[in-house]
């Protein structure tokens, strides 16, 4: 799990090639286009797109193992989630926005990106 972290944290965005580099800690780096990262995460690429709703986002993060219990978005911390959903957290936090450190807390449009990975949903 600490291989995950490491990745997680070293991911970059680059908008003009639209490729996600990973450094992993073998010392190597590996890139993922736009499409093979959406395959990966299994993410519909076309279809209707849907609102999501904020208590939507709470039950989510409660599924997703999120110690203690959500009763409200402002509480999520990522420290919080097990290892897995925190490295697609932080992957998704690098790749959105251009913050690089203080990944534990996000806007609300993060949130429910995350709920369209969770749930398999384009989201708007």
């Amino acid at each position: 799990m600490e291989g995950l972290s490491f990745a997680a944290s070293t991911a970059v965005f680059n908008k003009t090639t639209k490729v996600v580099t990973f450094h992993l800690m073998n010392l190597k780096s590996m890139k993922l286009n736009q499409k093979q990262f959406s395959q990966i995460l299994q993410l519909p690429t076309f279809g209707t797109f849907y609102e999501v709703m904020n208590d939507q986002v709470i039950y989510m993060f409660k599924e997703m193992g999120h110690q203690p219990t959500l009763t409200a978005i402002s509480h999520f911390k990522k420290s919080s989630l097990p290892c897995v959903w925190g490295f697609l957290f932080g992957i998704v936090m690098r790749c959105l926005t251009r913050r690089s450190s203080g990944l534990d807390k996000a806007k609300l449009e993060v949130y429910f990106v995350m709920a369209g990975l969770y749930y398999g949903l384009n989201v708007d």
